[in-house]
């Protein structure tokens, strides 16, 4: 296992934070973080930059499935977005300074840069600039080849992860084209038995997945990963 990145596998990893609507703590929140913060568990989340290029913790290209705003988030000022309510709720959308915070290096962090959208191409240098002086147990990774050459320059002593799916022969080509310069991997749950993953825990890297959703699910996962990326229920 590569240096440092030990705490990615440490234990289950909450998917967006613990977030449970009906609850009034919406995903990528400050409320689903410290839900799952005081339930112990790592927490995964989401970064997209904003109009004036703050890193802030939103999962969606569009406004529209988690706000009462249409258009596309990346149009929005850090004060415009923070402005807005997730899913009616007291939530506002975070900033990745503040979700840090919160945390406070008291469980692991796993932050997926989001590769689509305005600001992609600028999102792993704000996010490297948040992460200079924060908890060391905080993970970076992408579905984006281009982010993960950035997050690996930007930041050589963090664990830089690649997220993938796919098992198709051209998928796993591109897929080996990042093994050898990334720390970890995070891949699709319901395509775990593929060559790709066989040879990433052959070199013994980490290996998590994405998204599982029953106790049922979570027991096949571990048969093929060293840990999961989870919602819905309490594994």
């Amino acid at each position: 296992m590569p240096p440092c990145s030990e705490f990615i596998v440490e234990r289950p990893i909450a998917h967006r934070g613990l977030h449970d609507r009906a609850a009034g703590r919406p995903e990528n929140t400050l409320g689903a973080a410290k839900a799952a913060l005081d339930a112990g568990y790592a927490i995964e989340c989401d970064v997209r930059l904003s109009a004036d290029g703050e890193a802030m913790v939103f999962h969606d290209e569009k406004l529209g499935r988690l706000t009462a705003q249409i258009g596309d988030f990346a149009n929005l000022a850090m004060r415009e977005a923070h402005a807005l309510s997730v899913h009616d709720s007291d939530e506002r959308i975070p900033t990745l300074v503040d979700f840090i915070a919160l945390i406070d290096g008291k469980v692991p962090l796993v932050i997926e840069l989001k590769g689509d959208g305005g600001g992609a191409d600028h999102l792993a240098l704000a996010v490297a600039k948040v992460l200079d002086a924060s908890a060391l147990n905080i993970a970076v990774m992408s579905f984006s080849h281009r982010q993960i050459g950035q997050l690996r320059k930007l930041l050589p002593d963090r664990p830089v992860g690649l997220v993938a799916t796919g098992c198709a022969p051209r998928d796993l080509d591109e897929h080996r084209q990042m093994i050898d310069i990334v720390d970890f991997v995070s891949f699709n749950v319901d395509e775990l038995d593929n060559a790709f993953c066989a040879e990433t825990r052959e070199r013994e890297l980490p290996l998590i997945c994405w998204t599982v959703r029953s106790p049922e699910q979570a027991e096949r996962a571990y048969r093929q990963c060293d840990q999961i990326t989870f919602e819905g229920f309490h594994p």
